[in-house]
């Protein structure tokens, strides 16, 4: 058992996925084989193997269900869980919040000023959820990537920095949100 900041506790073992959960709600931990459409508590919630997660509101956090091909949307206010977007089903499929596919989406950041948030997956590109809309879209087809494991947002260069493990190097995506009609322009570093 491990002590995280603010008293916020992590524990894990084999056959178990598990959520730190900050201040006063304590840690969940719940075996494998969670439904991804189920919605409820945050005391009942399981995830399988999250992976990444990101903020998208004060108190409103989305994780990375990375077994479950979708992400997770957590309301620390309410105390409730919900599939935010991902059908549950692994695959490549850009559309509306529960028709869309993932490939066991892991990192996460959000670009807060936009509205979006950008997920890495390994469908080896970075997909783009329009937060307001649920709408997801993938930056693929701009710009190729193999294996982005990691990625950044930086506000105030408007870019997205991404680890591109199998190419070998950092690229730097400058981004312009889903209703400018101008494409990302893509620079490596």
């Amino acid at each position: 058992e491990n002590r995280w900041p603010q008293g916020a506790r992590f524990r894990g073992w084999y056959g178990y996925a598990c959520v730190p959960l900050f201040n006063r709600i304590p840690s969940v931990c719940k075996p494998l084989g969670c439904n991804p459409g189920l919605t409820g508590s945050l005391r009942k919630a399981a995830f399988r193997n999250p992976h990444g997660m990101c903020w998208i509101a004060p108190q409103v956090m989305l994780v990375a269900d990375t077994m479950n091909h979708c992400l997770r949307k957590i309301d620390f206010h309410s105390e409730m869980v919900e599939t935010f977007v991902g059908s549950g089903v692994e695959g490549f499929k850009d559309g509306d919040s529960l028709s869309c596919q993932f490939r066991y989406p892991q990192k996460l950041d959000s670009d807060p000023v936009n509205g979006v948030v950008f997920v890495s997956d390994l469908n080896d590109c970075i997909r783009v959820v329009e937060v307001d809309s649920r709408q997801v879209f993938s930056l693929s087809r701009l710009v190729p990537f193999d294996a982005p494991h990691g990625l950044v947002w930086a506000q105030h260069g408007r870019s997205l920095y991404i680890c591109d493990s199998n190419h070998h190097c950092l690229r730097r995506v400058t981004f312009r949100p889903p209703h400018d009609a101008s494409s990302p322009e893509e620079g490596s570093s």
